[in-house]
């Protein structure tokens, strides 16, 4: 399947070695990004020393993307991970997923992200949406929630369930 997302060339180019696109890419998300991270941390400087480190693990990751995902959504993915890491003092890797629903750690154990986009590709259609708003937008559970439409609880079952299926899928992966 072809990656239409227009945001893809400059990823190449990063992954080339082009400075230049990278602050491309940095203007067309970086406030964005920055005004997440600083309303999840509270603190606009702490939340542009998380930014620095979503750049960097962009600029050292661009190699590895591989355009299964839309741009936005990876870099989302990487602010998260960041996120993660600052809120438990830890230093940056770009490579640990957590969040208080603890339903992405699995993903750790996997290098292979096309295992990771065939997993999820198996859930339910639900599922698939609560893991975007949570893990890839950044949606706290109750913004998530809201934008589905199902109480708190549904939607922490909902990623529970999926938890366990990507542990399933993913294991089987693994094995096979």
């Amino acid at each position: 399947m072809e990656n239409s997302d227009p945001d893809l060339a400059l990823i190449r180019q990063i992954a080339g070695g082009s400075p230049s696109a990278l602050e491309q890419l940095y203007q067309q998300y970086g406030l964005q990004l920055l005004n997440f991270l600083t309303a999840q941390l509270g603190d606009r400087p702490h939340a542009e020393e998380v930014l620095q480190d979503v750049m960097l693990a962009v600029w050292k990751g661009a190699g590895q993307f591989r355009g299964e995902s839309a741009v936005r959504t990876w870099l989302f993915a990487i602010t998260q991970r960041q996120l993660s890491k600052a809120r438990r003092g830890q230093p940056p890797t770009g490579e640990a997923i957590d969040d208080e629903f603890a339903v992405v750690p699995v993903f750790d154990q996997f290098a292979r992200r096309e295992w990771i986009q065939d997993a999820l590709g198996q859930l339910p259609s639900i599922q698939q949406q609560a893991i975007e708003l949570v893990f890839y937008q950044g949606l706290s559970g109750q913004e998530a929630a809201d934008r589905l439409g199902v109480p708190l609880n549904t939607l922490k079952s909902h990623l529970y369930r999926a938890r366990n299926t990507l542990r399933l899928v993913l294991d089987e992966k693994e094995m096979g």
